[in-house]
Formats: C-alpha cells, structure tokens, sequence
C-alpha cells in the first residue's frame, strides 16, 4: 500500500524486511517482495538494483512454476528497459509476459466460459480506469 501511495521509501524498507521470510523458507512469498522491491527501485531511479532484482527473480520464479510471477518480473524488467531507452528489449519482454497471460486467461476461459469471463474482465477494466 505505501507504494501505491507514493511512499517509496516506507514501501523500499518493508520489502527489504521481507527478506525474513525466506530464512523461514518461504521463497515464494520472497520472490514476490522482490519483484515488488524491483519496481519500488526502479522508480526511486536506482537502475542497477533495480535490473539486478528483476534479472534474480526471472531466474528464480520458474522454479516455482508461477507465470504470473514471471510476468510480473518481466514486465519489471521492461519497464527498466524504457527507462535506459532500449525499447527493443521491452517489446521483447512485454511479447513474453503476454504469452505467459495469454495462458493464464485460456485457462480461466477454459473453468469459466467464455461469457463469465468476459463479464468479470470487463468489471475489472471498467473499475481500473475508474481508479485512474
């Protein structure tokens, strides 16, 4: 929530504490902290930690077999390759993490039908522009 509200650094220090969890061995709920703790960086303008954060966890969530995860990172990653102006690279990045999101909604479709799913997406979207 702090980084939803602009408060990078509050956010920064709280995922930094996340780090706890995979001495417990949660490592998925680590791997999300740092994906997030990418983006919270990447907007501070640290750009090397930022691509260092992304590039880890890429490495890492396939593990776990979460293409959500990897989507997420990738589109991290894609956002850091706008950033330093290599826009090739993040159309190649954006390309993959909607292939990985391309699976997951055939799979919804495939649980929900094709009306359902439609019906709660375009819920989804009208209250997301709403928001913004």
């Amino acid at each position: 929530m702090a980084f939803i509200r602009g408060s990078y650094e509050t956010a920064r220090v709280d995922l930094e504490e996340a780090a706890i969890a995979k001495e417990s061995g949660n490592d998925l709920y680590y791997t999300w902290r740092r994906i997030e703790l990418g983006y919270i960086v990447l907007s501070e303008g640290n750009l090397t930690r930022a691509q260092n954060l992304f590039t880890e966890t890429i490495r890492n969530v396939p593990k776990r077999k979460n293409e959500i995860g990897v989507a997420f990172a990738f589109e991290g990653l894609a956002k850091f390759f706008v950033t330093v102006d290599k826009p090739e690279q993040t159309a190649k990045l954006l390309g993959w993490a909607d292939a990985a999101r391309t699976k997951i909604v055939m799979a919804c479709l495939q649980k929900m039908g094709e009306a359902a799913f439609s019906d709660a997406y375009g819920e989804a979207v009208m209250y997301a522009l709403r928001e913004n």
